[in-house]
């Protein structure tokens, strides 16, 4: 399928008129127009969380606004997306589906990293800070196409919140959107030798806070342990900050800050600093760094990629038919039964996409149609008026 058409197939996956979710949005915005006993119970925008993991899924969460109007409720919707190379690049290329217009002013992204594959860490990192920087970017060159300072307001409240007086803030390049980094399954990685997870720790800390991110290492063991609930409350205080919160303020203290490699990391978005993180010891005579301790990009992956070399066999960033594999997966793991319903599944969605298009023409024409019959009618009603003038200056004289 051609790139234009597939994209084109996603233009009206989420927000299509007469949708259950756009009823819902709609519905939500009406509430919080609704007067209010107390004026600081109004209800915020609604927040986006994408998140990329497996496949395209949607769920959504939601807060009580305050303690004095339970009943009205704060609202994120999350996406989860992820897929083969061509799909993440499909989603975060699309109009409609990955960080919208109406969305970039409430989103966050949160990164999800594997590092029972710790090989593919900084390459999944990187591959979707590209993918979020480039959708961005057209976001963006719409926004001031139109003559508006939204990504100027959005990149001056990010720099706000991560702390503007710091002598490494040259070295930082915000997104204007809050990033958080989950590297998750610490428990399959904290046994690794010392010096593997410093150089984890360290090159995820500077991708991190060179791009305005917080990062979190998380557990897989299902919270049977402290350490494991622990790190799971530091995500869990995050998320909620910036989906009921807002990255227009600073991020609140939970715990003490933990940059020990030795430890599960947790490093708020400011709370870390290029001097702190040094430069890797292999990468220090390359160049590309300054005195005060930063590196670059380029000197980390290098000194990454010689300690976390790839295992002969290993597909891309996220295993097969996840981070960097091409194909259908499908077509290697044959299910007869499951493949029939995932086809009539594939089918039922483009029917209700040509639906979705058939509306909004009609749409489209019932607008276009009242609108042309707009101005013939202000064009009748200046014609008569005109002849008028004519008659009566004609009895005049």
């Amino acid at each position: 399928m051609p790139a234009a058409a597939a994209q084109d197939k996603h233009q009206s996956a989420i927000y299509t008129t007469g949708g259950v979710w756009s009823k819902l949005v709609e519905r939500v915005k009406q509430d919080s127009k609704k007067p209010s006993d107390n004026p600081q119970a109004a209800s915020r925008p609604d927040s986006f969380l994408f998140v990329p993991t497996e496949g395209l899924d949607f769920t959504f969460a939601r807060k009580s606004s305050s303690l004095a109007n339970v009943e009205r409720k704060d609202v994120a919707n999350i996406w989860e997306v992820s897929g083969t190379e061509a799909f993440r690049n499909e989603v975060a290329s699309a109009d409609n589906l990955f960080i919208t217009p109406r969305q970039v002013a409430t989103c966050t992204v949160l990164v999800v990293l594997d590092l029972s594959r710790p090989w593919a860490a900084l390459e999944s990192l990187t591959g979707w800070l590209g993918r979020i920087r480039g959708r961005l970017d057209e976001v963006y060159d719409k926004f001031n196409r139109r003559g508006s300072k939204i990504p100027s307001q959005l990149r001056a409240r990010a720099k706000k919140s991560f702390g503007s007086k710091r002598d490494d803030e040259a070295s930082i390049d915000h997104t204007g959107i809050s990033v958080v980094v989950a590297a998750n399954k610490y428990d399959t990685f904290c046994d690794e030798d010392a010096e593997l997870r410093k150089i984890m720790a360290r090159t995820l800390r500077y991708v991190a806070h060179t791009n305005g991110a917080t990062l979190v290492y998380t557990s897989g063991r299902g919270g049977g342990d402290k350490e494991s609930r622990n790190t799971l409350g530091n995500l869990r205080h995050v998320l909620n900050h910036y989906l009921f919160t807002g990255a227009d303020r600073k991020l609140p203290s939970k715990g003490a800050v933990q940059t020990d490699h030795l430890r599960p990391l947790y490093v708020p978005g400011g709370a870390d600093h290029l001097r702190d993180i040094g430069r890797p010891k292999a990468g220090a005579a390359g160049g590309g760094g300054d005195d005060r301790g930063g590196a670059s990009l380029q000197e980390w992956r290098t000194v990454f990629q010689r300690f976390f070399a790839r295992p002969e066999g290993e597909e891309g960033a996220g295993g097969a038919g996840a981070e960097g594999a091409e194909g259908d997966p499908t077509e290697k793991f044959a299910e007869g039964e499951i493949d029939s319903m995932r086809e009539q599944k594939l089918r039922e969605l483009d029917e209700y996409r040509r639906q979705v298009a058939l509306d909004q023409q009609q749409v489209r024409k019932s607008r276009a149609a009242a609108l042309t019959q707009s101005r013939r009618q202000s064009t009748a009603a200046g014609g008569g008026s005109k002849r008028a003038s004519a008659v009566r200056r004609s009895s005049v004289f």
